[in-house]
């Protein structure tokens, strides 16, 4: 699978709205995954649509350390800033 998504006219107002958000959250760096969840939750956003827009974003995953101590870390891809750029000019 491509992992192209069908947003349907329901679906796209959450979604740019969890892109912003996702954008705003981590462009002051990596965000644990679950403080992440946790985040969008207390700011009225499901994790599935929040999930959707990392995957719009190419945000990353990876792993810090190990066995219990260990934890997932998200962050913007290199270059997100000038996407931020082009999102906010293209609304305004």
């Amino acid at each position: 699978m491509s992992g192209w998504h069908h947003v349907d006219a329901d679906e796209a107002p959450r979604l740019a709205e969890a892109i912003d958000w996702m954008l705003s959250v981590l462009s002051a760096g990596p965000v644990e995954s679950t403080e992440l969840m946790l985040k969008a939750r207390a700011d009225g956003i499901a994790w599935r649509t929040a999930q959707r827009a990392k995957h719009s974003l190419g945000v990353r995953s990876h792993r810090h350390g190990f066995a219990t101590g260990g934890h997932w870390v998200c962050a913007l891809p290199a270059g997100t800033s000038a996407l931020k750029q082009e999102i906010t000019n293209a609304r305004n």
